[in-house]
């Protein structure tokens, strides 16, 4: 859900107002009024549709007027929960929908409601009309077999992630010895897992860290030439590989650390100060699967931070 808005409060929802986003492939504006239980089939086939496409976001209690997004009065029946919307939904699709429900106050007694829903694993996932839908631009359509049979493919490959953290967790201290312009070194953790139930045998991981990060040492990673990452921003490259055998599979729901030897970095006292938002770019490589993702680096006084996808930091880094 990473490529996802992060949708939690009602000043999140008044600054897409305020925006004027618009809806797409992956976001849908609905009316307040849009959610009940008369409605609830109509329901059941967007959250489909999104699952079985490239997933996306339903706001109820957003309306469109004149193409720009409106927020209204919110859902004032109080047997409409999160736990109903859940309910409604795996009652009547088949497998299952794995969606995340946000319940935020509009007003008292008044909410609007956030679905987000990933990209189906272990679908498609097919209504109680016996058909499959999937998303085209801001609608819905009737799948054919085609389709049908590509999103059946997505349950034989792997789904990877890496994360990144300091020995200490997202939060690091840079240090500063007496005298010196570069810090103290500090390691970073890189963590692989897999989101499917298909096992990942042979995986190629190239991690980017902005220039500005001076590497102190590259433990067991295959030191790359330096280049531009897809958005021109120069960084120091790495490569992992794992294949098995000799190494084990990534199983679903097993993260592991891609190296007990990890990277090793500084960074000086003039970028510490000039300096506040940085760029890591990941990208994984195995068959069938292949992802990029950019987390950041952010300097608050003394203090490094790391923030991972989808976040606005990750988004700004990129830039």
């Amino acid at each position: 859900m990473a490529d996802f808005l992060k949708i939690k409060s009602l000043d999140d929802l008044k600054s897409i107002e305020a925006s004027g986003f618009e809806e797409g492939l992956t976001l849908e504006y609905k009316s307040s009024d849009a959610l009940c239980k008369e409605k609830a089939d109509d329901m059941c086939k967007d959250v489909s549709a999104f699952a079985n496409s490239s997933g996306g976001q339903i706001i109820y209690g957003i309306k469109e007027e004149d193409k720009k997004p409106k927020i209204d009065a919110g859902v004032a029946d109080p047997k409409i929960s999160k736990e109903w919307i859940q309910q409604i939904l795996n009652t009547r699709l088949r497998p299952r929908v794995l969606v995340e429900i946000e319940r935020i106050e509009i007003t008292p007694g008044h909410h609007a409601f956030v679905l987000t829903i990933p990209p189906t694993k272990t679908g498609p996932h097919q209504h109680t009309d016996k058909r499959y839908y999937r998303r085209y631009e801001a609608t819905q359509l009737v799948m054919d077999d085609q389709e049908i049979r590509d999103v059946m493919g997505r349950a034989t490959t792997p789904d990877l992630f890496v994360s990144l953290a300091f020995l200490g967790g997202v939060r690091e201290r840079i240090e500063f010895p007496s005298g010196r312009e570069e810090s103290t070194p500090f390691n970073l953790l890189t963590r692989i897992a897999n989101r499917a139930a298909q096992p990942a045998y042979h995986v190629v991981v190239q991690i980017g860290i902005a220039e500005e990060f001076i590497v102190v040492g590259n433990g067991d990673y295959e030191r790359l030439p330096d280049a531009d990452n897809e958005f021109g921003t120069p960084m120091h490259w790495f490569r992992w590989v794992r294949a098995s055998p000799p190494d084990l599979p990534i199983f679903k729901e097993h993260p592991t650390l891609l190296t007990d030897n990890v990277l090793m970095l500084a960074l000086t006292s003039v970028e510490l100060r000039t300096n506040h938002l940085f760029d890591a770019t990941i990208r994984i490589s195995a068959p069938g699967f292949s992802s990029t993702e950019h987390w950041a680096f952010v300097c608050r006084g003394a203090t490094l931070n790391i923030y991972g996808p989808g976040s606005e930091f990750a988004a700004k880094a990129a830039e």
